[in-house]
């Protein structure tokens, strides 16, 4: 009985024919086959690369199976008749039927039954007796069915385990936070909960609680700061950014959905408005031409003025009126800086 191999491809994938009878291993090289008495001569053949490899070569020490990462072969399965069946697994053994569960009978000594169990309508079950206990199988495991509760979560040692320690939290949080927490009007209750789950996404994190680093108390203090910060910090951008109703020009408040602040295009109120400014500060600088000496072009101004109104930054206003009306740079700059120096004092008396 012969096996076939193939030499790693680093080491030139030659065919390798070894006689499991002990006839040797076999080596097929590119000029013809050689053979060799052990497995350690065939390796250091196919390592150096020559059929004849030089003294002090380098020999891998692995053995024949592992070098050709040959798996160990399945032990032959016996058949009905007590033999082997050739490395074959019966097909009918999949399907064998399990073991019985047995009954057996556990004796127990029954006490007298507590005086609140002897009242009426009381009664024991003398089936508890006995004890069903199943056969020498590995038990399964259990199924969470859909919709079931996910099984609790069991402490894996680092970290706070707040099942057993979750009241010293309580006590030193309503200690030292529940002043502070009723000043701010918050439930304590709610904030505590806040408390237990940053405690428990710090577990699970890079740095869980460790006593050799800090205490149980300086730990849990330091959360509590961080969790009500964060706490508090949340609440004020609600309060800060929701609003309910709005005020009219009168003081009145009304709902959002009776007002016309989503209005797409500007009526003519507001058209008329904007005109009357616009104009307002053009007057504004040029009497600030006339009487403050500027090198500003007041030309240029009357250009810079329409597109700064829009929004436009200085130097927008600058890269637009240079692409497109060939001015300079340095001048378009100037007439804006002009242009914001007079907006100041126009916009103050203005309003």
């Amino acid at each position: 009985m012969q096996q076939v191999v193939y030499a790693r491809h680093e080491h030139g994938g030659h065919r390798v024919v070894r006689d499991m009878q002990g006839g040797g291993i076999t080596v097929h090289w590119p000029h013809g086959p050689t053979t060799y008495p052990s497995v350690r001569q065939t390796l250091a053949a196919l390592v150096s690369g020559s059929p004849t490899p030089a003294k002090g070569v380098r020999v891998p020490h692995r053995t024949f199976d592992t070098y050709f990462r040959l798996r160990p072969a399945a032990p032959a399965c016996p058949n009905e008749s007590g033999g082997a069946s050739g490395g074959f697994l019966d097909v009918f053994a999949l399907f064998a039927p399990l073991p019985e569960v047995s009954r057996i009978e556990v004796p127990l000594t029954v006490h007298p039954a507590p005086d609140f169990l002897t009242g009426p309508g009381v009664a024991l079950d003398e089936n508890l007796l006995s004890v069903h206990v199943p056969s020498a199988r590995k038990p399964r495991t259990a199924r969470v069915l859909r919709g079931a509760p996910a099984p609790r979560e069991v402490w894996d040692g680092k970290g706070i385990d707040l099942v057993n320690r979750g009241h010293e939290v309580r006590k030193l949080f309503y200690a030292g936070f529940f002043g502070r927490v009723a000043r701010y009007g918050y439930d304590p209750e709610e904030v505590l909960q806040e408390v237990y789950a940053g405690l428990l996404v710090r577990n699970r994190g890079k740095c869980p609680f460790d006593p050799k680093k800090s205490s149980f108390g300086h730990y849990v203090h330091m959360v509590c700061e961080c969790i009500i910060s964060n706490y508090h910090r949340k609440h004020n951008r609600h309060a800060q950014a929701e609003q309910f109703g709005y005020t009219d020009l009168d003081g009145n408040e009304m709902d959002v959905a009776s007002t016309d602040l989503a209005t797409v295009e500007a009526d003519q109120e507001e058209a008329l408005g904007y005109e009357l400014a616009l104009a307002s500060l053009g007057e504004r600088l040029h009497e600030a031409a006339c009487s403050v000496e500027t090198s500003a072009d007041m030309a240029l101004v009357g250009k810079c003025l329409p597109l700064l109104s829009k929004g436009m930054t200085r130097l927008e206003v600058a890269a637009h009126l240079a692409k497109n009306e060939g001015l300079h740079r340095a001048r378009v700059l100037q007439a804006v800086d002009f242009i914001r120096s007079v907006a100041g004092e126009w916009s103050a008396d203005f309003r």
